[in-house]
């Protein structure tokens, strides 16, 4: 009686299969910690374009906060400047415009009440140059806070507009020493509360320029800035996407390999166990 051999052709297929199975396993785990170094590096990458943007927003509502707030308070200034200016020289007592009005003026005010009148403008005067003063303050610490560092700082550091910014400076506190609250009036005193009170008209005028220089950082170089990085934020989140599905997609396939490779070897061992029984 013929023996049957122990290898047949059978046994071969299932060896190659098994073999090769098993080698596109291991190729498919190489491929999987390739994804996993390429991932690392996305998100190494994704969480830089994360800080940047979080800094950049940061500076654009800086930016977008102090320009409102300035327009807003700068009508309110400039309309008590105005006023409290005008009031305080007409509630002078020595006033030339009192003198103008004196008889209607003097049936609604005695002197006491023109000097108190007088000194509340005085002291609302001086709150004014504070609370000016104090806005100015405001405007520069929340501007050379957010901007002493970060991709915000090195956008506008080498502009103009940043340097004018930082030169802001304040009103000077002993500004109103010279004032004629309650002297008597001349043409000399007259010329001289003029000039105090163009000073200081100027220096909110500064304000007001430097609400379109804030303007201009913000929309024209900030801004731009933002949506490119936020665009290349989303490009990079679709590359990990993309990375994070090939992963998977490695993986599965390779476990369906070892499945497979793992069939074929039982199936292996099943036909040399057949053919040792029927040699």
């Amino acid at each position: 009686m013929r023996r049957s051999p122990i290898v047949n052709r059978a046994t071969i297929i299932f060896l190659i299969l098994s073999g090769m199975f098993n080698l596109l396993s291991y190729s498919l785990d190489q491929m999987v910690v390739q994804q996993e170094d390429n991932i690392r590096e996305v998100t190494r990458e994704m969480n830089l374009q994360k800080t940047e943007l979080n800094t950049l927003r940061q500076s654009l509502n800086t930016l977008e906060d102090l320009t409102y707030s300035t327009d807003r308070g700068l009508h309110n200034l400039m309309n008590n400047l105005d006023n409290i200016s005008r009031f305080v020289q007409f509630f002078n007592i020595h006033s030339k415009s009192k003198e103008k009005v004196e008889d209607r003026f003097r049936q609604i005010f005695t002197d006491e009440s023109i000097s108190k009148i007088n000194k509340t403008y005085q002291k609302n005067f001086y709150d004014l140059i504070y609370e000016i003063n104090a806005r100015m303050n405001e405007i520069l610490l929340n501007f050379s806070y957010t901007f002493s560092s970060g991709r915000g700082y090195e956008l506008i550091k080498d502009r103009i507009n940043f340097r004018k910014t930082l030169d802001l400076k304040k009103i000077p506190e002993d500004i109103l020493k010279d004032f004629n609250f309650d002297k008597f009036e001349s043409d000399e005193t007259i010329d001289k509360n003029y000039i105090i009170y163009s000073d200081i008209h100027t220096k909110l005028m500064q304000i007001n320029t430097l609400n379109a220089e804030l303007g201009y950082l913000s929309r024209r170089i900030i801004q731009p800035e933002y949506i490119k990085l936020f665009s290349n934020y989303y490009d990079i989140l679709d590359q990990y996407s993309s990375s994070l599905s090939k992963k998977n997609y490695y993986i599965l396939c390779s476990i369906l390999s070892q499945i497979l490779g793992i069939t074929f070897f039982l199936l292996l061992f099943r036909s040399i166990l057949i053919n040792r029984e029927k040699k």
